[in-house]
């Protein structure tokens, strides 16, 4: 079957759709420096364009897929965007995927997106959009964590089919990790840290002074669950996400951030900063395969 992947960014839906057997013949990205990370691991119909300039749309219809995957931004609609107010040309992106999927009409259409988007107007339109297109349509809400990722990671992931099917189920948080170990021991730790420059989710739990840390770890803004009791990964008050020990840390590489991802054998290249965006902006491996199994 094929399959189109829209603001595919980095490719982690793309890798994990062919690795269920989906033919992904186009990924469409307007970000250049996403686009180069793409095309480093995928070889297919890239477009480097807007999704909905002329040219896109042409190029996705004339493949006539079986498949749209959508992951639109999402910061306007996730806790991300702070204090600072919704951006309404960011969140009408997603209204603008359900256009594109009524429009082309392939068997199965998904837009991901957070949660928060739940309930919004631009969500009902949408359902709406879907709906009148002659899609019966659904909404499951799955946090990675409940599928062996070690990182908390919820997503609304808007399921449009042409055909009926039953509900897919929720997944809901897990709060024990029991998987691989993510973090790579062999990475030497470069320079010292102060405990004072973390900040710990208070609802989970507090980094301890001591040479035993119960802590979580954080990426992309959510806490991960405890792995090491010396070993462990944080985000700073500064946005960066670190690996610590003791009082040493480095750089979270960005093959860890991948794994944690669900693509370790995902292999890209292209700048540090960009494969750090790829895997944080990305959709986690394990949701979106839990997705797709429950489709087909």
């Amino acid at each position: 079957m094929k399959a189109v992947d829209l603001f595919c960014g980095g490719g982690l839906v793309t890798h994990s759709l062919r690795k269920l057997g989906f033919d992904v013949v186009c990924g469409v990205e307007n970000d250049p420096a996403m686009a180069n990370v793409y095309a480093s691991h995928v070889d297919n119909d890239l477009i480097i364009d807007h999704v909905l300039s002329d040219n896109a749309i042409r190029r996705v219809t004339d493949h006539k897929p079986d498949l749209i995957w959508a992951s639109p931004p999402c910061t306007s609609f996730s806790n991300a965007k702070g204090t600072r107010p919704r951006q309404h040309h960011v969140c009408e992106l997603s209204v603008n995927a359900a256009e594109i999927i009524s429009d082309i009409r392939p068997a199965v259409g998904i837009i991901e997106n957070s949660r928060l988007i739940i309930g919004s107007d631009y969500f009902k339109r949408m359902i709406k959009i879907l709906q009148e297109a002659g899609y019966a349509t659904q909404c499951p809400i799955v946090d990675a964590s409940g599928l062996g990722s070690p990182a908390y990671r919820t997503r609304a992931f808007i399921v449009a089919t042409r055909f009926r099917m039953d509900k897919i189920k929720d997944v809901e948080p897990c709060t024990v990790y029991s998987g691989p170990p993510w973090i790579d021991e062999t990475l030497p730790m470069e320079t010292s840290i102060d405990i004072r420059s973390f900040h710990a989710a208070s609802e989970y739990d507090k980094v301890k002074e001591k040479s035993e840390w119960h802590t979580y770890q954080y990426f992309s803004g959510k806490p991960f669950r405890h792995i090491s009791q010396t070993l462990f990964a944080m985000r700073t008050r500064y946005g960066s996400t670190i690996v610590a020990k003791d009082s040493m840390s480095r750089p979270m590489s960005p093959h860890e951030c991948l794994t944690v991802m669900g693509a370790h054998d995902m292999n890209p290249s292209g700048t540090r900063n960009a494969v750090f965006k790829a895997a944080g902006n990305g959709v986690d491996v394990r949701a979106s395969t839990y997705i797709i199994n429950h489709i087909y």
